[in-house]
This record gives structure tokens, sequence and C-alpha cells, in this order.
């Protein structure tokens, strides 16, 4: 069995031999020990090294994994010190040291899963359990495959990737030998015995939890295994997600794009009640939050936290200019300069992005290397790079599909320094993915039957997976909430996709990213902390991810002031799966991109526009589409719909419901006058 691990992971040949040797023998009890070495390397001097490799074009940069690397090489983590032999050898020669270059080893996780396939409809992991309005042909339906588990020794992981027939995990950790101990069964036949009396310690939950946040960039809702059931895209770590922890069915963003969820996530407030009223901010644009405003992060670092922005933050940042009188763009900021404004003045103490206006790495406020070379890629097809990503200025040797790697590995990077560091932590994983540009690496090309935007998702999930495993390595698993959302719903080529591959990214939804239908901003959302969350739930109640900021306080033990989290209620006791007695929130708005308004209340949204859809042109909604989904004209000047009888929004229900219209249309004017939805704190 793990001669094929051996053929297709490169695994060293004897550790193969010895793990098919534990197999065969019943035996798993071979348990991973670091290996001693007498003279550790100087990692400081070798991460310097990897740093200054960062300025070099690409033929000249050694292959460094997670740092643009492709093929195999890629997946060895430097900043936990597996660097793949290559770079190890190159370090070497470069240092003088001689730390021995060794093979990597699998990390540890959970048992083998092998995937069979069934009728149509198949429960996710085997059960049978309820299915979203996204995904599903009904209330009976169940997922289309079952997960068959297999016994295997402990220092093999394949719950984070499924290739064929097997889920081999991408991740890896510091290189290990295996020991073998005497004899299992006497400590088996104890742990019976403590089980059987009820003696079994209780896990402890910590008062302050780790908090992992990882909001996907432009993610469907149809996109994910355990919302879709017709899903083209294999995403098992987010269906793991769902089955050790909570499936929320109704959960949305605040906006139809990016900026404005971003804004409303982290600092609990609708972002139409900044300057923003509609669309994104640009690289050029000064921040949006406002200084001295209270944001999760500046919330939890006052508890404690060390707190950590990772991926994209598209929330504005002001730079030093060459030219003060000039405007903000790549040629006029001056590169050797920290950022003036950005996420450490909103309450990170680690940052990790992009140095927007142009492409390059930024680490806590300065680039790693400055971006002096032009590109143009308008030859690209728009929707594979996007209209706003195929021409600028880039750091040497910076390529698009180096991005989710390195974030990846950056953040695993920051979970494994707060582990040693003994304090808790807040990690906000923002992956530019999978947004355009669509560039997933070659390991990952053909993971999917759904074109290449499949094959980013893919990528996506084995990110989610990198992240779990990671809180696995540094022990925290049991106090560690994790979440994972999207900012807004797919790209408007979903449609595009539709055609070409039958995979529908916004499930049975209308609508798209940018618009006013559910499908623009209903997101999928999943959250798992063993001991508090119960695995397996289902979770109907409608959320908002401006709640984040009041669940998390209300988790954490915070109170908020009365003019922070203006629009965000604690939806504490759905996340933990307490009994609920009536709706925690009174409405939701909803934005589109164009600056329009939609109210949610209950199971009826009204949308005070003719129409939801925001994109227009040459991305609205097709008339194929409409057919297709039996969507029924209307004269009406503003859009009702019951959603607990039409989740998919075909019927508009204005003209037959005159004062239900009117009483959302007050409720909605209230909100937006009296500066919060929340209640008074």
């Amino acid at each position: 069995m793990f001669t094929v691990l051996k053929r297709h992971r490169g695994m060293n040949g004897n550790l193969a031999e010895m793990l098919d040797e534990a197999w065969e023998n019943g035996r798993a009890d071979a348990v991973d020990q670091p290996v001693d070495h007498a003279r550790p390397p100087n990692w400081a001097a070798r991460n310097a090294l990897r740093r200054s490799w960062e300025g070099r074009l690409p033929e000249d940069r050694p292959r460094i994994a997670g740092h643009g690397a492709r093929g195999r090489d890629r997946k060895a983590r430097p900043s936990d010190g597996a660097w793949s032999p290559a770079v190890a050898r190159r370090m070497n020669e470069e240092l003088g040291e001689d730390y021995p270059v060794r093979p990597r080893a699998l990390p540890q996780s959970r048992p083998l899963a092998l995937r069979r396939s069934v009728t149509p409809g198949g429960g996710r992991a085997g059960h049978r359990r309820r299915l979203p309005p996204g995904g599903g042909r009904g209330a009976s339906a169940q997922r289309r495959s079952v997960v068959t588990r297999l016994p295997c020794p402990s220092s093999v992981d394949t719950s984070c990737r499924r290739r064929g027939t097997a889920n081999v995990s991408r991740g890896y950790r510091q290189p290990v030998r295996l020991v073998r101990r005497r004899s299992p069964m006497l400590g088996c036949m104890c742990l019976r015995w403590i089980l059987a009396l009820g003696l079994a310690p209780v896990i402890p939950v910590s008062a302050s939890p780790n908090i992992a946040v990882i909001l996907a960039d432009d993610l469907g809702y149809g996109d994910v295994g355990a919302y879709n059931p017709e899903s083209r895209i294999p995403t098992p770590n987010l269906d793991r997600l769902a089955d050790e922890g909570i499936l929320l069915t109704d959960s949305h963003a605040p906006d139809g794009v990016c900026t404005p969820t971003r804004y409303g996530l982290l600092t609990g407030r609708y972002a139409w009640r900044t300057r923003l009223k509609r669309g994104v901010l640009t690289g050029s644009d000064p921040p949006l939050i406002e200084p001295g405003r209270l944001t999760l992060a500046s919330m939890l670092k006052g508890r404690g936290y060390r707190t950590a922005m990772v991926g994209k933050w598209h929330l504005g940042r002001r730079w030093p200019l060459i030219n003060e009188a000039g405007e903000q763009t790549a040629r006029n900021v001056d590169w050797s300069k920290r950022v003036l404004d950005g996420p450490l003045q909103h309450g990170f103490t680690y940052s990790f992005g992009l140095a927007k206006p142009a492409w390059a790495f930024l680490e806590n406020g300065s680039v790693l290397a400055a971006p002096t070379l032009r590109f143009d890629l308008t030859h690209v097809p728009a929707y594979l790079i996007g209209p706003n990503n195929n021409r600028g200025m880039k750091s040497p040797g910076f390529e698009f599909e180096r991005m989710l790697p390195r974030f990846t590995e950056e953040a695993a990077g920051f979970i494994s320094e707060s582990g040693r560091a003994g304090k808790p932590w807040f990690l906000y994983f923002t992956p530019l993915a999978p947004h355009r540009p669509v560039v997933p690496n070659k390991d990952f090309l053909d993971d999917s039957a759904a074109g290449l935007y499949g094959d980013f998702v893919s990528e996506v999930d084995w990110a989610v997976g990198e992240i779990l495993a990671a809180v696995g390595r540094a022990g925290a698993t049991a106090d560690t909430l994790v979440i994972v959302t999207s900012d807004n719903g797919p790209e408007n080529d979903a449609y595009r996709r539709l055609l070409e591959y039958r995979h529908a990214s916004m499930g049975s939804l209308r609508g798209v990213k940018r618009d006013l239908w559910e499908g623009g901003h209903r997101v999928p959302f999943l959250a798992r902390w063993p001991g508090r969350i119960p695995a397996g739930e289902v979770q109907d109640e409608v959320l908002c991810l401006t709640d984040l900021m009041a669940t998390i306080a209300a988790i954490v033990g915070i109170e908020l002031p009365a003019d922070a989290a203006e629009d965000s209620y604690d939806l504490s006791d759905a996340l933990l799966g307490r009994p609920i007695d009536s709706p925690i929130r009174e409405a939701t708005v909803h934005h589109g991109a164009r600056g329009g308004f939609g109210i949610r209340q209950g199971d009826w949204v009204l949308i005070d526009q003719p129409t939801g859809d925001d994109n227009r042109g040459a991305g609205a909604e097709p008339d194929w589409f409409r057919k297709e989904r039996l969507v029924r004209a209307h004269g009406q000047d503003v859009e009702l719909f019951d959603l607990k009888s039409d989740p998919a929004q075909t019927t508009n229900l204005a003209a037959d419901q005159p004062d239900r219209v009117r009483a959302m249309k007050g409720l909605l004017e209230q909100y937006r006058r009296s500066g919060r939805s929340a209640p008074a704190r």
C-alpha cells in the first residue's frame, strides 16, 4: 500500500517498507519522533537567504517550496524546517553548513479515506442529512459518494487531498524517523477499562480559544461539495469541516463584492455607512477603516491575542509618495519605506499580503522586492485573468501562481510560531482565490471536472487542509475555532462554466457576484471547534458576516462598546449548536455592487429596485439561464420573494403583497437613517 505513496510522492524507500510491515502486522503503534541534530542549522541565515532570493528573476532563483516553485518541490515548508532536498543542498553550499539533506515524511492526521461511487445523491460521509437550498434535490437527497475509512499507521494522512481513488496529503513537516514500541496491547486494555468506567479525562476548553477565519475570494455556494451534491469539484477538506463541525445554510456576505464585505467582517458595520457607497476600492484609494475604529483584530489584540492578516487586504493603504502632490500609483510610491496605514494600524501584529497598487509581496508594511518590472498580459482571456490584473508593475520573480502557496505557508508559519509563544492567536487568512487571475498550480490541474476554475477551487481546498494540519501539528485542534466562508458569490463567468461543464457555482440559487439575488451574497459558512460545536450540525439561522465581531466577542467574553459593531448580532448560540426559540436577527440588509439595497426579514426578501441583477451588460443574467430556471418576467419596480417556497427567486410577489413591501421598505429606511441595525448596547 505505501509503496504506492513511495512511487507517487517520492517517499523514502525504507520508510515505505517500515509502513508496509507495520500495516501487514496490524501494528498502528509506530510513532513519529523528531530527529535530533548535534548542530542545528542557522535558520535566521537560511531565512535571510530565502528573502534575498525573492528579488531574483525566475531563472536565477532556486526552487523554494511555497515560493513560486512548481511541481513537488513546492510542497516543502521552509518555515517549519522541512526544506526540499534541492533547496537544502543549495543552502548548505551558500552558507557552508552540512545540515543533513533528508527525505520528507508525510504528516500525522486522520485515517486513509477511499472514495467509491454510489447512486447519485448519497449522504455526506455516509450520513443521511438535510441539504441546504443551494444543493440537493430535496430534503432526503444525499451526497453522490460515501467515504470508506480504513485504519492505517498514524504517520500517514490522506484527508487533505483526493486524486483518483485515494486522498493523499500535500502537507509536510519536520523529517521524522519511526520508533517502534514494544507492544500496544497493555495500553489498549487500559484504555478500554478507562472508557468503560467513565474515567476518561474531559478535554478542557480554553476561555480564550485560538481563532482562524478563512475568507475565500469569490467561492460560490455551489462550489463546495457539502453544499452541492452536484458539484464537479473535489473539496475533501471543506467537506471534512462540515462533518466535524457545523454547516450554516443561510449565511450572507454584507455586500455582493469584496471591499465592503471585508470592512463589514472586521468592523461589524455595514460598509455603505462609510464613504464607499458602491463598488470596491482601487489600489490608489486611501484606507476605508476609520482611525480609532474598533476592529475584530484590535478587540482580540487588547485581550492578549497575537493577530495576523495573511493574504488579500483590499481595504486601502496609505504609502509614502515620491511626489506628495501626485496620486498613489506604482511609479509614485516610495517602495523603500514602510506603509503608513495598513493592517498593522488596525489591530494586526503581523501581516503578509500584496503591495498594492503593484504586484509584490509585502510583510509587516515593507515590500520584499520592489516592483520594478512592467508586465502586459492583455492577450490572456479576461475570464481567467480579470480586466484589472492583466497589466501593471511587479517585482522581479513575482508570478500569480505563487500567491496561494506563499500565503498558505505564511499562515501556517504564524500558527506554528504562535504555538511556541504560548499565547492565543487570531488568524485572518484571506487568499486571493479562486478570484481571478485563475492560476492553479501544476499539481492541481485536472483535479476537477469544472475546468481551470474548478482546479483552482481544489487548490483552495488544499490550502484549508494545510491550515487544519498546522493547527493539528501545534496541538491546538481542541482549542481552535476554525471558520471558513467567502466574501461574496461566484464571478459572473459561472454562467459560462455552467454551459461548458454543467457545474453550477451558484448551486440552485439565482444570481452571482455583485447581484442582490441570493447567489450574489449567500455564501458557504463552515465552523469547527471540537468539544464546543457539535459535529455534523446543520444550522438554518440567518447569519451576516458582520455578526462575527459580536459573536466572537461573546465567545471570548468581551463587552463591546456602544460605538462599535453597529450591525453585528451575537450568533454564538447558533454557532455552538444551542437551542434557539426565535430568530436572532430582526432583519438583514443586502447591498449590491451598484449601490442598490435589499432587506431580508424572516423568509421574505425585498429587493428595492426592479431587478436583483447588478452585473448587467455582458455579465448580466442570460436569457437561457432564466428559461432553464423557470424565472417569470414581471413589470414591478421592486422584487419580493418568499424564500421558503421559492428559494430560487423565480416568482416576484410584490404585486400580491403591497403591505409587506411597504413595511419592509420602512424598516430598511429606518436602518439606513439610525446608524445601526443591531440592538443598542
